[in-house]
């Protein structure tokens, strides 16, 4: 059964799988029973296969329809482990941000991250190179920066962190699984392609939006579409993911767009490159711990004038004496 929502797009209904059939463990039972035997011939070679087949395909047609319909946060899991995975790994990105009001055109910025698990991210500021090597930590929804000369890291707030270019850091990274609790609404076809469709409830209450719906590619299970929702029920922003590359670390979206509703014209897209494992350990996810980080990075700046990647930065810093 179909109906429609605010945007106009059809949706379906879930639909239950199919029920499993007659107990195939008596019909298995039978294939050997020694009534079936007496007179006939003995079976040939390819008989034997093809009742050996019928038995396989019958056994694990069993095992996939007595799983059952796919569930809210099944369907959350497959696409959060393309989305957010639960994995160390480094990349680099670009973020591209337009509005129809700057006279001075679109700005630019470059940053490297470290993530450590779903939960912990590092950000290195890369350019404007003004702002290299400061860093930004994201800790369990919580947010810190150290610019290039401070002497302490300063915490974000919420509402500063809605406001500016650290959100696209939650769109990215956020945890939906442990901060949401996840309602499939049905069935949608958005841009060409057969959709879950998710209501996710904010449970936590660091998480920044209070709602977010999610539409999760059938065939895939990846990220399609997010719309992130206020307090009121206002649209905040949007996030598309595309450009899917398969890499060291399997199959990721090299490309996130978001639109500030907001800000009306205003948009985003962050652009991912050079994906690949990392050992987060050596590096410090604790604020307190940000500056010894930070001064190896302008150490290297000012001494050979140069940036330095995070694999150099760890490594000068594990070899530091305690």
């Amino acid at each position: 059964m179909r109906d429609s929502d605010h945007h106009g797009q059809s949706r379906t209904n879930v639909r239950e799988g199919p029920t499993r059939p007659a107990d195939w463990g008596d019909d298995l039972h039978a294939l050997n029973d020694s009534t079936l035997r007496p007179t006939r011939p003995a079976p040939s070679a390819a008989s034997r296969a093809r009742l050996a087949t019928a038995v396989f395909v019958l056994i694990f047609a069993g095992a996939a329809t007595s799983a059952g319909p796919a569930t809210a946060t099944s369907i959350l899991r497959r696409a959060e482990a393309l989305r957010n995975p639960d994995r160390d790994y480094a990349i680099d990105f670009a973020l591209e941000v337009r509005n129809p009001e700057w006279t001075f055109g679109p700005r630019h910025s470059r940053y490297a991250l470290v993530a450590q698990g779903k939960d912990r991210s590092l950000v290195l500021m890369r350019e404007p190179s003004a702002f290299y090597p400061g860093l930004l930590l994201i800790d369990q929804g919580r947010y810190w920066l150290l610019y290039r000369r401070a002497a302490h890291p300063l915490e974000v707030s919420a509402a500063q962190v809605l406001a500016g270019d650290i959100v696209n850091g939650d769109l990215a990274r956020s945890n939906l699984l442990s901060s949401y609790e996840a309602r499939l609404d049905g069935e949608e076809t958005l841009d060409a392609q057969a959709c879950w469709r998710l209501s996710l409830d904010r449970r936590d209450p660091r998480a920044l939006h209070p709602r977010v719906v999610a539409w999760i590619a059938r065939r895939d299970s990846r990220p399609v579409r997010f719309e992130y929702h206020g307090a009121t029920g206002t649209r905040l922003r949007t996030a598309t993911w595309s450009d899917w590359k398969r890499g060291a670390l399997g199959w990721r979206a090299m490309r996130l767009d978001a639109e500030n509703l907001v800000r009306v014209g205003e948009s985003t897209t962050v652009t991912f490159d050079n994906l690949r494992p990392i050992d987060a350990s050596v590096f410090p996810f604790e604020p307190e711990r940000l500056a010894p980080l930070r001064d190896i990075a302008m150490k290297i700046l000012e001494a050979e004038g140069r940036q330095a990647s995070f694999e150099e930065l760890g490594n000068r810093l594990a070899s530091r004496k305690p």
